[in-house]
């Protein structure tokens, strides 16, 4: 048998192997310790409508902000390993900084003619800010595959944040605060699909 025929597969069996890894990142999948991360992310979303239907009939002011670190609480506290005050930052403060501003956008860009446009400017700063912040505080990967997937991610997210605030407002009268069912057509998708994008993102070591 000649052996050095083998060499160039065996070479494009390691090339490929190689690739396969490299490309990793871009698998629908999630590793365990991002499924682990998803599904303390989406036990806080169940935390946050619980805590919503509180604020909302307490008539509570802005309480759909101030009650956000219970979305991230349950992936924080699940571990206090895995640089934990990094994620409190993030959690407790960035996130509801975060989406004061993203409120704000979104209500400051509404015309009350197109319904599409001020959820996708609010999922725009939700979403963008709270991955660079992710970035510099050490907790997401930063190779040039994960921005990639960062970018993706953040039009997926501006895509859900304007469909959600879309049907939204074409569900309460103009003029009238929507109930707890309303405002999930906001929440449930956008908190979901922000999970699986951070988790997809989350270093080996920050996903707690």
């Amino acid at each position: 048998m000649d052996v050095g025929a083998l060499l160039p597969a065996r070479r494009t069996r390691t090339w490929g192997r190689r690739m396969m890894a490299n490309n990793s990142s871009f698998s629908l999948g999630l590793s365990s310790g991002a499924a682990r991360a998803f599904m303390w992310l989406v036990a806080g979303h169940f935390l946050y409508v619980a805590g919503l239907a509180v604020v909302i009939n307490a008539n509570v002011e802005r309480g759909n902000i101030w009650i956000t670190p219970l979305f991230g609480i349950v992936w924080l506290l699940a571990s206090a390993k895995g640089r934990f005050w990094a994620r409190a930052l993030l959690v407790i403060v960035a996130f509801t900084a975060i989406h004061y501003l993203a409120v704000e956008a979104a209500i400051q860009s509404y015309s009350g003619e197109s319904t599409w446009v001020a959820g996708a400017v609010g999922g725009a700063v939700g979403s963008a800010a709270s991955l660079i912040l992710g970035i510099l505080l050490g907790l997401l990967r930063r190779d040039s595959q994960a921005l990639t997937l960062a970018a993706i991610g953040t039009l997926l997210l501006i895509l859900v944040g304007s469909f959600g605030v879309h049907m939204y407002l074409s569900a309460t009268p103009a003029g009238r605060e929507g109930g707890l069912l309303d405002l999930l057509w906001i929440y449930t998708p956008w908190q979901v699909s922000f999970a699986y994008v951070l988790a997809k993102l989350l270093k080996s070591d920050a996903s707690g």
